[in-house]
């Protein structure tokens, strides 16, 4: 399911790639246009100027799809477009439109070399780079949170508890412990581990290790932007927060950033820790068999009774709730996106049907005068057949 996930984000991260390279087509086109018709209109070919002109409103309507703008004509004919108050196309030529993914591992858009990503709330661009957020910020990492909070909260209680083999075994987990991912955005610096140091204290958070200086970093939540906490950096020194120990080490710089998560791949690596050969180590009893002589399920009820209980990890969840959470925003976003698209629907035809009143021509109509004058065109020609066909035999009689 995780994997699903990813790949779709993949699929819009792509096509986000590609719409930017459309953009910068249209917008290069549309310059090449304005020099043109500034050209021809300035030498009074008004004519080939209309032509070009309709060439150019076709390429804003095909704009408009992909972002959103605002546009104004000057006095000599020339078209300027700007998004977020930055110029896209002016008099003096196009801009380029860029993309990357910056230090946190986020898609970005950049126009001359300024972060634009929050202009961008329209079209083709607008609506990829949403529900690329709200597939991260929503299923995604609730799925995650789940799926790890039901790993460590049933790995302590079993811990906790003794199997049925002999001697008994304890401190086993039931499922492969969380794995701590991280991914570095430094040059001279790099994290050497980070583990997990105490299940028990574990938020399920991401974290952003952010260095303001070669020798001072300041932690923050990657969802909510909060300082976690802050310190003074010692190259190979363990840095611990929130049950987590993470060491990094060689020469951190400012602006340097370090992604910290217990949810990355979590879903993907979900398995059982014991095998079939060792289900006698399963920790049902909550009293070492060896002692006592006689196991019981006491800690199985324990684990069974996390299902329903409050979890702090869970923002007071349980596994039950917060499962139901899920499915229901998920439904909540699916119905959202259905009416958005059926109003943006209707709202784009009657503006497209205003328009047409505005201009005093109708695309049904024009089609229909079309395809009549090509069936006048193709009645001419056979009548011209005819017509010569009717000469030539009577130049032969």
């Amino acid at each position: 399911m995780e994997g699903d996930i990813e790949a779709t984000l993949e699929d819009i991260d792509e096509k986000i790639v590609h719409v930017v390279e459309k953009v910068n087509s249209t917008t290069s086109q549309i310059s090449q246009l304005n020099d043109k018709i500034v050209q021809l209109e300035a030498g009074f070919d008004m004519e080939r100027a209309s032509y070009l002109r309709d060439q150019r409103d076709q390429l804003l309507n095909e704009l408009a799809g992909l972002m959103d703008y605002t546009w104004y004509e000057d006095d000599n004919g020339g078209v300027t477009i700007m998004t977020g108050g930055k110029g896209l196309v002016t008099p003096q030529g196009a801009s380029t439109l860029s993309t990357a993914v910056d230090s946190e591992g986020e898609r970005k858009l950049y126009l001359n070399g300024k972060d634009v990503t929050s202009f961008f709330t329209k079209g083709q661009l607008g609506g990829y780079m949403d529900v690329m957020d709200d597939i991260k910020d929503n299923p995604l990492i609730n799925l995650q949170r789940l799926v790890a909070s039901v790993i460590n909260e049933v790995n302590i209680v079993h811990r906790q508890g003794y199997g049925i083999d002999t001697p008994s075994s304890t401190n086993n987990n039931f499922f492969d412990a969380l794995q701590i991912y991280t991914k570095d955005y430094s040059a001279g610096a790099y994290i050497d581990s980070a583990v997990i140091s105490n299940p028990a204290t574990l938020t399920l958070d991401e974290y952003d290790i952010s260095f303001t200086g070669a020798a001072n970093y300041v932690i923050t939540n990657h969802q909510t932007g909060a300082t976690v906490a802050s310190g003074a950096y010692t190259p190979g020194g363990t840095i611990s927060f929130e049950g987590i120990d993470v060491v990094i080490d060689g020469a951190a710089a400012a602006g340097d950033s370090f992604f910290v998560s217990p949810l990355s791949n979590v879903i993907e690596n979900f398995d059982v820790s014991l095998t079939d050969a060792e289900l006698e180590k399963i920790a049902a009893s909550d009293s070492d068999t060896a002692v006592s002589g006689k196991g019981n399920n006491e800690n199985a009820l324990r684990i069974y009774e996390l299902y329903h209980e409050s979890l702090s990890d869970l923002s007071g969840a349980s596994f039950e709730s917060y499962y139901r959470g899920i499915v229901s925003n998920v439904g909540v976003m699916s119905k959202s996106a259905s009416d958005g698209l059926s109003f943006d629907d209707n709202m784009l035809f009657e503006l497209q049907k205003k328009r047409e009143e505005a201009s005093g021509v109708s695309i049904d109509e024009e089609a229909a005068n079309l395809i009549r004058y090509q069936r006048a065109f193709e009645a001419g020609a056979r009548i011209l057949k005819m017509t010569d066909e009717l000469l030539e035999t009577l130049i032969n009689l």
